[in-house]
């Protein structure tokens, strides 16, 4: 589902490409918002963990309306369907992550590439939650309280290092049109 999702991205940032975005600066823009978006969700958690009252943001009704809907409707299947089907929904669940990475997947400008990203994401994400589905946090003793803030502290450094990556970024082309319209070549 992931893979699928950042497909669509992807493509819808393509889409954006050819249909002039890159003339109107949209995927750099796309890539400093998703830079500034993990710096945010960062900032979030970091707060959230050291004990800061953050509010919640909490999924539209209408979508909690319908996942109950979606669930109640394979509540009687066989347990492989029914695993499926709740398995790919989960890629639709409201997650911070999830949407921040779908606008990156949108910044790669192809379907290959958001698909590509996504599947990573996914991949990278899969030992966490292996490891919090089979209760494995126990293992981690100690050093448990300090994975929060660890985790929120890399957000904050990634986003920062994407939003940097993109405004540092200059055009190439740009100086070239500049120059040749000073007559220098």
């Amino acid at each position: 589902m992931y893979a699928v999702l950042g497909a669509a991205a992807g493509a819808l940032g393509a889409a954006l490409d050819t249909t002039g975005g890159v003339l109107l600066g949209i995927q750099r823009t796309a890539a400093i918002v998703s830079g500034v978006l993990i710096t945010l969700w960062g900032v979030r958690s970091l707060l959230e963990t050291l004990g800061a009252r953050v509010p919640r943001l909490g999924a539209p009704s209408g979508l909690r309306v319908l996942a109950g809907r979606g669930i109640g409707a394979v509540a009687t299947a066989s347990p492989p369907l029914r695993a499926l089907v709740v398995g790919l929904a989960t890629g639709l669940l409201p997650c911070g992550w999830l949407y921040v990475f779908l606008a990156t997947a949108a910044g790669t400008g192809s379907a290959l590439g958001g698909a590509a990203l996504m599947a990573v994401f996914w991949i990278g994400t899969l030992p966490a939650m292996l490891t919090l589905g089979l209760g494995l946090q126990a293992l981690a003793g100690p050093l448990r309280r300090h994975v929060p803030v660890v985790c929120a502290i890399a957000m904050i450094v990634v986003g920062l290092l994407a939003i940097g990556s993109r405004i540092s970024s200059v055009d190439p082309g740009a100086g070239a049109t500049t120059q040749q319209r000073h007559g220098h070549h």
